[in-house]
């Protein structure tokens, strides 16, 4: 579906993946570290929208740690059309699974919910839905801002879904037509 909408000329994105450095975030039930899962991920989601002709710019490039102040302070300096923050979750029961997107301001309930539409379309995994969430990124976030978790790393089958190339693709596609 790519290329057939407008593009993304004149256009900013903020993407965080989130974690990095230091915090590895959450360590999967195969040792997944939710640091690497996320640069991965925003890095392809990056590749999709440069093609399309966004500026894109990410909080981090490699593996370093930037404080969530940081993060939003560099959203804030380049008033983007949106911030989306790029995230595995984890519980403690290992068959909980799925995706979930994240709001704070009522004004990013919309990035929200087209991303919530695109993941229920796609159907890639189990949709958990949008919903409000607590989040720095999003509470200190003056632009359209989403913090997606984008599957379990405790699930042992879901962990070794998402690290699949073809969950990837399929999954940093969703998120580009949502953001469409």
């Amino acid at each position: 579906k790519e290329g057939e909408y407008n593009s993304f000329e004149n256009r900013m994105f903020v993407i965080d993946p989130g974690h990095g450095g230091n915090d590895s975030g959450t360590i999967g039930a195969s040792g997944t570290l939710e640091k690497d899962l996320a640069l991965y991920t925003a890095m392809l989601l990056k590749d999709k929208l440069e093609r399309a002709g966004a500026t894109v710019i990410l909080t981090r490039e490699e593996d370093t740690y930037v404080s969530l102040e940081e993060r939003v302070q560099l959203a804030n300096a380049y008033h983007p059309d949106a911030y989306i923050s790029i995230h595995y979750d984890s519980a403690d029961q290992a068959e909980i699974q799925g995706i979930t997107q994240y709001y704070y301001h009522s004004s990013q309930r919309g990035l929200a919910a087209a991303i919530d539409k695109s993941m229920e379309d796609y159907n890639i995994a189990k949709n958990r839905g949008s919903r409000f969430g607590n989040y720095q990124v999003l509470r200190h976030n003056s632009f359209s801002a989403v913090l997606l978790e984008l599957g379990y790393l405790s699930n042992p089958d879901e962990e070794s879904s998402v690290v699949s190339v073809q969950f990837q693709e399929q999954i940093t596609t969703a998120i580009y037509e949502g953001l469409v």
